[in-house]
Parts: structure tokens; sequence; C-alpha cells
């Protein structure tokens, strides 16, 4: 039995944390709510939040990972929000997204992508908004009307494949 069975949220914000187990957060299966922002993660395991089916909010955010795995986010269809901005990503799957229908907001804000794929954002029917300031991107990715898009330059052509 877990030691906190009933923790619905766990804050390890500005820790200096390099690395974390792949097995952290496997018995506390009602989290909703993780923050590991603000660290120097450079490297995160795929397995790390397979077992948080509750999972709303993942904070990522400044650190120095220059990916992260495709199924990282796997399965986890409670997700509102995920937040990768400030790291240095310089590529994103096409999957890393796939199935989380619950998502609202992503920000990829202050990374180093010049480019997103395609359909990075297609079958997120709960989106709401994007953030893609501080890159370098080549061309504005497709988005849904409805979805708040933010880039900084907005003279972006549309990419086309």
């Amino acid at each position: 039995r877990p030691a906190h069975p009933n923790l619905n949220a766990i804050f390890l914000r500005g820790n200096s944390l390099t690395s974390v187990s792949e097995n952290l957060f496997s018995e506390l299966t009602n989290l909703e709510w993780i923050d590991l922002g603000d660290n120097n993660l450079s490297n995160i395991t795929e397995n790390l939040f397979s077992s948080l089916i509750n999972l709303r909010y993942v904070n990522l955010k400044h650190n120095n990972l220059s990916s992260v795995p495709e199924s990282l986010f796997s399965g986890l269809t409670n997700l509102d929000a995920i937040v990768l901005a400030g790291n240095n990503l310089d590529s994103i799957s096409v999957n890393l997204f796939s199935g989380l229908t619950n998502l609202q907001m992503i920000s990829l804000d202050g990374d180093s992508l010049s480019s997103v794929p395609e359909d990075l954002f297609s079958g997120l029917s709960s989106l709401q908004m994007i953030g893609l300031e501080g890159n370098d991107l080549s061309c504005k990715p497709t988005v849904r009307s409805d979805i708040k898009l933010y880039i900084d330059n907005h003279d972006l052509s549309v990419c086309l494949d």
C-alpha cells in the first residue's frame, strides 16, 4: 500500500533535479497535478506517468529536455494541460499528444522548434490554446479556427506538408 494513496498533487519545482526515477510516481495513482518545472532534467523516461490515469496537469517547463518520449502521455486521457515551455525541444513526435481528447492547453513556448508535425494537434477535440511563442518556426501549423494559437510572427504562411 502506498504511503500516501490519496495524494493528488506534487510540486517538485525548482529543486535542481537532474533526473527522476521511472517508478517515482507509480503508486501515486490519484495524482492529478505534477509540477517538475524549473529543474535540470535532461531526460524523461517513457513510463514516468504511465500509471497516473487521473493526471490532469503536467508541468515540465524550464528544464533541459531536448526531446520527450513519443509515448510519455499515452493513455492519460484526463490530461487538461501540458507545459513543455522553455526547454531545448527541437522536434516533437507527431504522436506525442495522440488520444488526449480532454487536452485543452499545450505550451511549447521558448523551445527550439523550427517546425511541428502537420497532424500534431489533430484529433484533440477539447484543445483551446497552443503556445508556440519564442520558437523559430518556418511556417504556421494548421489548427481549428476556434483554437487560440500564440506565435511570434502572425505573417507566417500555413505549413503545407
